[in-house]
C-alpha cells in the first residue's frame, strides 16, 4: 500500500453537497413524491407562510406569468408552480430556457440560486426535450446553476451528451475551493463516462476528500484506487475508515480477486517479481476480508448513492427540506 505521510488526515465534509441533495430529490418520481409528502405534513404552517404566493401562482394563466412568479415559488407554492407549468407542456420550454440564460445577471445570490434550481427542476420532469433545452443553455449558466444542470443531465441518461458534460465538469473543476464540480461528477457517473474513474482516483491520491468521494468510488472507481483506499482506511481510523473499505469492496467485486490482489501488492511492492510468500499470503487475507463485504452491503452502506428516497427514509426528509429551503 502507498506509504503514508506522518500527518493528520484531511477533514471530510460531514454533509452531502448541494448537488447530492438536489439529486436525491430528483432521482425519480417516487423520491420527489416522498419529499413532497413530507412537505404536506407541514401544510398548515406552510400555507400561512406561502398562502398569498400560492394564490398568485394558481391564478397565473400563461407560462410568462408563472416565470415572473418564480422568486415566490417556495414551499407548497413551488409544487403548485411546477404543476401549473406542466399544463403548458413543451411550448413552455423555450421560455424556461430563455429565463435560465438571464438568471445569472441577478445580483441577489439567494434569488438567483432559487430560480435556477426551480427552472432546472422543471426541465428534469420535461423528459428528453427538457434535457435538450437544458443542454443548449449549459454554457450560459453560472457555476452553481451549471452544477445542478449537470445533475439533471446525468439523470437523463442521454448517450450523446457526455462530451458536453465533460467540458462543463472541467469548468467547474477549475474552481478547486468550490464544491460545484461534484455535480459534474454525478453526471459523468450517471452517464457511465469512463474518464470519471481516473478523476476519482486523482482526488483520492491527492487526499482531496469530500463527502461523496468514497460513495463515488464504490459506484465508478476502478483498480487504480484500491491500494490508496486501503491506505486511506488506515489513515482515517476506525470510524471514517469504514467508507474507504466499503468503496474498495465495491470496486473489488467489479474487477475480481486477482486484480484486487495485484493492486494491493503493487501498493507496497511495485516489482511484483520480488514479492515474498509471506507478503502474498498477507495480501490474500486482506483481499478475502474486502470481498467478504457483499455488493448488497456496499449498496446499503452508500444507500444515498445507489437509490432515491424510500418510505423508510421519510423521517429524514424533513432534514433535507430544512437544508434546501426551496
Amino acid at each position: 500500500m502507498p506509504r503514508q505521510k506522518d500527518r493528520r488526515p484531511p477533514p471530510i465534509d460531514e454533509l452531502p453537497s448541494a448537488a447530492t441533495l438536489f439529486r436525491v430529490r430528483l432521482y425519480d418520481q417516487a423520491s420527489a413524491d416522498l419529499i413532497r409528502g413530507a412537505k404536506e405534513k407541514l401544510k398548515p404552517l406552510l400555507k400561512l407562510h406561502n398562502g398569498a404566493n400560492l394564490q398568485r401562482i394558481q391564478a397565473a394563466s400563461t407560462p410568462e406569468e408563472l416565470l415572473d412568479l418564480s422568486p415566490q415559488a417556495t414551499g407548497l407554492a413551488q409544487d403548485t408552480w411546477h404543476a401549473r407549468m406542466r399544463t403548458f407542456g413543451p411550448a413552455a420550454l423555450p421560455l424556461i430556457q430563455q429565463t435560465l440564460r438571464q438568471v445569472r445577471t441577478l445580483e441577489d445570490h439567494e434569488i438567483r440560486y432559487r430560480i435556477s434550481a426551480l427552472l432546472i427542476t422543471e426541465l428534469r420532469w420535461q423528459g428528453e426535450p427538457g434535457a435538450r433545452a437544458l443542454l443548449a443553455c449549459l454554457d450560459d449558466l453560472d457555476e452553481e446553476a451549471a452544477c445542478l444542470a449537470c445533475v439533471v443531465l446525468g439523470l437523463s441518461h442521454l448517450s450523446d451528451i457526455a462530451e458536453k458534460v465533460w467540458e462543463c465538469y472541467l469548468r467547474l473543476k477549475a474552481r478547486p475551493t468550490e464544491p460545484d464540480f461534484i455535480g459534474g461528477l454525478w453526471a459523468l457517473i450517471d452517464l457511465q463516462d469512463r474518464r470519471v474513474a481516473g478523476e476519482l482516483a486523482a482526488y483520492l491520491i491527492q487526499q482531496r476528500y469530500f463527502y461523496e468521494l468514497f460513495g463515488f468510488l464504490s459506484l465508478a472507481g476502478d483498480e487504480r484506487a484500491l491500494a490508496y483506499l486501503m491506505a486511506a482506511a488506515i489513515q482515517l481510523g476506525h470510524n471514517e475508515g469504514a467508507d474507504p473499505l466499503m468503496a474498495a469492496a465495491g470496486i473489488a467485486h467489479r474487477v475480481g480477486k486477482p486484480i484486487l490482489i495485484r493492486e494491493l501488492l503493487k501498493g507496497s511492492q511495485p516489482d511484483l517479481s520480488r514479492v515474498k510468500p509471506e507478503e502474498q499470503s498477507q495480501v490474500e487475507e486482506i483481499a478475502e476480508m474486502i470481498l467478504a463485504r457483499s455488493p448488497r452491503e456496499v449498496e446499503e452502506h452508500f444507500a444515498l448513492f445507489y437509490r432515491g428516497f424510500r418510505p423508510q427514509d421519510a423521517r429524514e426528509a424533513f432534514r433535507f427540506i430544512r437544508q434546501n429551503k426551496d
